[in-house]
């Protein structure tokens, strides 16, 4: 999505997730785990950004997640059978991609060095980009569409409102922080969600981060990563100690599927 990602970049990235899949299908070939993804909204039409509300609401009571905070974005994904891809050899102007590999597996490949809540942020705005039936729209549209899935997966509306109430003039950032450490969404993106909700203007969001830009201490404090969880996906790394310890794979083999050293292997076998 940025400009600085030139095309030598590009193919070389889609090199590395594609060896990636290649590696985690194998491995799922292997050990016969057979699976169907099912996209429970795809017959959703969204027709207006207002609708995001109402889908993420429809998608949380399906998959049996109420409204309470989300604290491990990866595993619920792993757990629908959406396939969770972290990348580190990458750098920053790289966020993630969403893609259904041969029309049938949901992928997320998300960078790994992000701090926490930009990584939980990123993972469902790409889970929007695989799941939403949206209307004909260019590409900025889009990611407005997918923005707004994100947010409102990770602090739903009603639960703005519960932790801020109804109308505010004044909130300080030790709020903010608590519920940043609750959400596991970052204190930027709860301006947005307070906007969403009507707790707060249009007005107070521009003075807000006009506060923070002139005020480096500040903008260190707010950008600080807060939130406490393994949102890291192991999954794929389980299934390579399962084929090994049911000796489908060498210990060789293992070692080049985790890049590790085998002595590293024997110690966790």
């Amino acid at each position: 999505k940025k400009s600085t990602f030139s095309n030598k970049k590009k193919e070389s990235l889609e090199q590395l997730i594609k060896m990636k899949l290649e590696n985690y299908l194998e491995i799922e070939e292997l050990l016969k785990i057979d699976y169907s993804f099912n996209n429970s909204i795809k017959d959703v039409k969204i027709e207006s950004i207002a609708d995001i509300e109402k889908v993420v609401l429809q998608l949380r009571n399906e998959w049996e997640v109420g409204l309470d905070p989300l604290h491990n974005i990866i595993q619920l994904l792993e757990d629908k059978e959406i396939k969770v891809v972290e990348l580190y050899d990458v750098e920053d102007s790289f966020d993630g991609l969403a893609t259904f590999v041969n029309d049938q597996f949901p992928v997320v490949v998300v960078n790994g060095n992000f701090p926490v809540e930009r990584k939980r942020f990123t993972l469902l705005h790409e889970l929007g980009h695989l799941l939403l039936n949206l209307p004909e729209c260019n590409l900025k549209e889009e990611e407005n569409f997918c923005n707004k899935f994100a947010a409102e997966f990770l602090f739903p509306i009603n639960s703005v409102v519960k932790e801020f109430g109804v109308k505010r003039d004044i909130i300080s950032l030790n709020e903010l922080i608590e519920v940043q450490k609750k959400y596991g969404i970052s204190i930027q993106a709860i301006i947005y969600r307070l906007v969403d909700a009507g707790v707060y203007s249009e007005n107070q969001k521009v003075n807000f981060y006009k506060k923070i830009n002139f005020n480096p201490i500040l903008k260190r404090e707010v950008n600080l990563e807060r939130f406490q969880t393994p949102e890291f996906s192991n999954r794929f790394e389980q299934l390579v100690y399962r084929s090994l310890s049911q000796e489908m794979i060498s210990m060789s083999k293992a070692s080049s599927l985790l890049n590790k050293e085998i002595n590293s292997l024997l110690e966790n076998s």
